[in-house]
């Protein structure tokens, strides 16, 4: 139990920060309503990773909530949207095409790395991502 507290503590910052950061560059419509935040949520939720995957929605489900019980992030509401990767690259594509046009404002996930690659090409393309490097 003391592992998935860490795990959903890790996720919620990272969720905060994400959105707090990207919150003035792009729009949280498309997929929410007024006064939520709409994140994306890239996993694999089918194939052979499936499980790690779904543990991981589960995760994060419970890190948004908790998040949203206290307020939410700037006073709004978070709501995640799941794409499926598959941890596959063409399904990866597919499913980050999806998020962009929903007008996520950040993106939490990305669990192969041959599926991360091709979707992160995805996200930097839609010109509406912020970016956190190193």
């Amino acid at each position: 139990m003391k592992k998935w507290g860490s795990v959903i503590v890790a996720v919620m910052l990272t969720l905060s920060l994400a959105v707090a950061g990207c919150a003035n560059q792009g729009s949280s419509t498309g997929g929410a309503d007024a006064g939520e935040i709409l994140v994306g949520v890239i996993l694999p939720v089918t194939g052979n990773n499936a499980t790690d995957g779904k543990d991981m929605q589960n995760a994060i489900e419970m890190a948004v909530k908790k998040i949203n019980d206290n307020g939410g992030v700037l006073g709004e509401k978070l709501k995640i949207e799941v794409a499926d990767d598959g941890c596959d690259p063409q399904m990866a594509t597919t499913a980050a095409n999806k998020l962009a046009s929903q007008n996520v404002v950040a993106v939490v996930g990305g669990y192969c790395s041959g599926a991360t690659l091709p979707s992160s090409g995805v996200f930097k393309n839609a010109n509406k991502f912020c970016a956190f490097e190193r």
